[in-house]
């Protein structure tokens, strides 16, 4: 069972529904001029604001909602509180050592953000489903795994012993850049690319798109095919199959809200960006005024 938070699932549910029904209001008549494809394009704009905001908006609509509902129930024990906080398995909460806070218990992502050397997604992953949330077999093998890792790590660093003191002596790593023309940010000398990574990353789901889309309509050429039935169903599947095995990756790991953020946060994407960039660079900069 995946816990999901009202919030999160409330937000993009919206903002895909209003996505949704600007996108029919706009194509209604068979014509998009430039100042409904520029709306599309602020909406988006507004949705990362949204995002960039997005705990400090949580946190003022749960700050009401409990008030509300002490109003009306009277007001709960923090012993109550802390338990149904607790449920949550999307805020799993981790006990760590001293982290010059006042309390010893934080979040996964506050535990990411504020210490990324210490911890990689996958140790948080792991971290997360050895807790009491999840089932006796899953604890274990998340548990197994943490071994499996922290053997290897113990191998690469190649302890050795030198008379009474012990030394560690670990493999240099060559600060190499994977893939070629991509820089992997979550290494820490490479933290600051982050957006020459996402960049890079945009511009090779581009070129893998131009190739996927000429190879699909070459090929519905061939067979007698339209382009519409090609386009819905192995592009359609195409791009979703990416979305779908990322949302199962982190629902697994406990984080359901992402997993809801990932699927329909893409759609949103889709329809503001996806559709309404390339119309407004047609309506606005390749030829001005037209529909």
């Amino acid at each position: 069972v995946v816990a999901l938070s009202s919030w999160s699932l409330l937000r993009d549910s919206i903002y895909y529904t209003l996505s949704v029904v600007a996108l029919i209001v706009f194509i209604y008549d068979e014509k998009v001029s430039w100042w409904e494809s520029l709306v599309l394009v602020l909406m988006y704009a507004i949705y990362i604001v949204i995002m960039k905001y997005n705990s400090t908006i949580q946190h003022c609509l749960e700050r009401k909602t409990k008030n509300a509902a002490n109003m009306v129930n009277g007001l709960a024990s923090n012993t109550e509180m802390d338990d149904n906080s607790n449920c949550d398995a999307t805020v799993v909460l981790l006990k760590k050592g001293n982290f010059h806070r006042k309390a010893s218990v934080i979040m996964v992502d506050e535990l990411l953000s504020a210490y990324p050397h210490q911890l990689s997604f996958s140790e948080a992953g792991l971290r997360i489903m050895i807790t009491s949330h999840f089932p006796p077999k899953t604890r274990l093998s998340m548990a197994s795994r943490m071994l499996i890792n922290e053997r290897q790590r113990l191998i690469n660093s190649r302890t050795y012993t030198n008379g009474e003191s012990e030394v560690a002596i670990k493999i240099p790593i060559k600060h190499v850049v994977e893939n070629g023309t991509v820089p992997n940010c979550n290494k820490p000398h490479l933290e600051k690319w982050f957006m020459v990574t996402f960049a890079s990353s945009t511009l090779w789901i581009a070129a893998f798109s131009y190739m996927m889309v000429w190879m699909v309509t070459i090929i519905g050429y061939t067979l007698g095919i339209p382009d519409v039935i090609m386009g819905i169903t192995f592009l359609a599947a195409g791009t979703s199959v990416p979305d779908c095995m990322a949302s199962l990756i982190v629902a697994r790991q406990g984080m359901g809200d992402m997993a809801v953020s990932n699927s329909i946060g893409s759609n949103v994407f889709d329809i503001l960006i996806g559709l309404g960039l390339p119309w407004a660079l047609q309506t606005l900069a390749v030829n001005y005024g037209s529909y």
